[in-house]
């Protein structure tokens, strides 16, 4: 675990445990991100397709990597048809202008 990571005081040891104080605890919103290695992606979908039915709420599991020039990507054929994709970009569309203090006029 990343020391600078925002849970890294949550989490109790190297395999990435959770402190049992935290885990009951109710969040609105959460987000894991980690890298793995692409000869990992079959257990990642074993994985989800397992917690799916221990998980009492909606989510999603969002991939983020690079295409190749004709924009294949190495896990096309992991995802099936009855899987959203997104096309390949990222847009941030800044909804919080405006918010800043030095930008709200009294």
């Amino acid at each position: 675990m990343v020391d600078h990571n925002p849970i890294a005081a949550l989490v109790e040891d190297e395999n990435g445990s959770l402190d049992p104080e935290v885990l009951n605890e109710k969040v609105i919103s959460c987000v894991l991100e980690f890298i793995i290695p692409g000869s990992a992606t079959g257990k990642l979908m074993k994985m989800v397709e397992e917690l799916s039915t221990e998980v009492n709420t909606v989510f999603n599991v969002c991939v983020g990597l690079r295409t190749d020039d004709k924009g294949n990507s190495p896990l096309d054929k992991l995802f099936n048809t009855d899987v959203f994709r997104l096309p390949n970009g990222k847009v941030n569309i800044g909804l919080a202008t405006g918010i800043s203090p030095e930008r709200v006029s009294s």
